[in-house]
């Protein structure tokens, strides 16, 4: 499904049928509490996430709530870096403001349900119309203009509802195969601090080195050496290939040597990487990359590279496990630098940390139990995507009339 051709009923400009706006342009003053300001990077998975939210006065959010204030019933839309991820708010027992993100909101005289606007917002229709209309480099964004003459299917209220049930059930089996795969993340991380404790405080007395002195942190590639055979055909990654969700690259592009060996970080088969440009870094989007197709790979600028020196001291699934730590990326936002929307943290945060190294005998227990855990996720993530594009298909027929 690509465009608005595909779709069979009436078409409507946004604007004639909903209340949309934006939240604040402003950089109001943040506090250690006060009210969450709520942007795009808070977009996740469906929901908000008000524990990565910085906070602003009552002041600012009643200013802010002047021309955007959030009402449950509402849908919030990413318009900068990863665009989308839409959300239906709920009923929260506290306030919020919104920056960098378009608000839904019904008209008076309600001519379509939310939640098959919810729906709608997910479909490639939308990407499809905004594709050729986001501006910016690294950070993509969609103007409020644009979100106003977004075209939207209109059926009648009672086939939006139908439609919306029918996709309200199909979402729940991918959402509770999600669960699944988040347990057994969780099931990790408990693993990991029983066996090894916190490796910020270090409560079980192991041997600490710096970083920097066991990882080698942005490895520069002699070029030279691959310089006769630029259409040899590597791996490739771009940001969007490496997921906050499973922290994992979920696809591998594959490119000729010739079109990536200039302008890219390059990476080796069992590096580490991790996003250091904002909101990708607060998102925790990480990787180790043990199962790249080719020994040598390439990928965005946008990323911190890690490499274990020597094995025999750590192996590099255990320092994965250290670098997922909510440690870094709490510490880490705070540390960032440039402007906004540009920020990133800078590899020296990482290279003074303090480095716990448990007996490798006791990683190896761990790295066996990751390896057993890993294997189940596969095969929940291989239904998963199953039920994706079922889902997919779904949508399809949802709104080109044909469900």
């Amino acid at each position: 499904m690509t465009g608005v051709d595909s779709v069979k009923w009436k078409l409507v400009i946004a604007s004639n049928i909903l209340d949309i706006r934006d939240g604040t342009h402003d950089s109001p003053k943040y506090h250690s509490e006060g009210v969450p300001l709520v942007t795009s990077k808070n977009l996740k998975g469906g929901d908000i996430d008000f524990s990565s939210c910085n906070f602003i006065s009552e002041q600012d959010h009643k200013k802010i709530s002047k021309h955007s204030k959030v009402d449950a019933g509402d849908i919030l839309y990413a318009m900068i870096g990863t665009i989308g991820n839409p959300v239906l708010v709920g009923a929260y027992d506290f306030d919020f403001s919104i920056k960098n993100v378009a608000l839904f909101k019904q008209a008076d005289n309600s001519k379509i349900c939310s939640k098959f606007l919810l729906h709608f917002l997910q479909t490639d229709i939308v990407k499809w119309q905004f594709k050729k209309k986001t501006r910016g480099g690294t950070q993509k964004f969609v103007s409020l203009k644009n979100i106003r003459n977004l075209q939207i299917p209109l059926p009648p209220l009672a086939e939006q509802q139908r439609i919306a049930e029918i996709l309200d059930k199909a979402d729940a089996l991918r959402e509770q195969r999600k669960q699944s795969i988040a347990l057994l993340d969780k099931l990790l991380q408990s693993v990991f601090l029983d066996m090894f404790g916190d490796p910020v405080t270090n409560p079980m007395g192991w041997e600490v080195a710096k970083l920097d002195t066991q990882v080698i942190t942005n490895p520069k590639l002699d070029k030279t050496k691959l310089s006769n055979n630029l259409n040899k055909i590597t791996s490739f990654v771009p940001m969007s290939s490496v997921s906050d969700i499973q922290q994992c690259v979920t696809e591998y592009e594959m490119k000729p040597l010739k079109e990536v060996i200039k302008g890219f970080t390059t990476f080796e088969k069992s590096d580490i990487i991790l996003a250091k440009i904002t909101p990708c870094f607060e998102n925790k989007k990480l990787a180790f990359l043990s199962n790249m197709p080719t020994p040598i790979g390439f990928g965005s600028t946008e990323f911190h590279v890690f490499r274990v020196t020597n094995k025999e001291i750590i192996k590099p699934i255990f320092l994965k496990y250290i670098l997922k730590q909510d440690y870094f990326f709490k510490v880490g936002k705070f540390k960032m630098r440039g402007a906004v929307g540009q920020r990133r943290v800078p590899i020296d945060f990482f290279k003074n940390f303090s480095l716990i190294l448990p007996p490798l005998e006791i990683q190896n227990q761990f790295a066996h139990i990751v390896e057993k855990i890993e294997a189940q996720k596969a095969l929940q993530q291989a239904q998963l995507k199953q039920l994706d594009n079922l889902f997919g298909c779904l949508q399809q027929k949802a709104f080109s009339g044909e469900l």
